[in-house]
């Protein structure tokens, strides 16, 4: 199976103030149309950060079982190259 990662824009409130923080959603890609098959909210405001881990994730193959394991390992020690 093909995954397909991409980041989202998610707002977050913190003591009645909004922030944006990015995401990053799974799409499985086959069949007729694309399947969410996963998500993890919230990960960084850096949005550029969630950007290369998501293509990384895209293109390394990653399956969406590992995905919070590889944003937790990205937030700890940065992203690979």
């Amino acid at each position: 199976m093909t995954f397909l990662y991409l980041p989202f824009r998610h707002t977050v409130f913190l003591e009645g103030k909004a922030s944006t923080t990015y995401g990053i959603r799974c799409w499985q890609l086959s069949g007729h149309a694309p399947k969410l098959c996963g998500q993890v909210d919230d990960i960084s405001p850096d949005e550029a950060f969630v950007k290369r881990l998501a293509l990384c994730c895209t293109r390394h193959g990653l399956e969406p079982c590992h995905l919070v394991c590889v944003v937790e390992d990205a937030l700890a020690g940065g992203l690979p190259e």
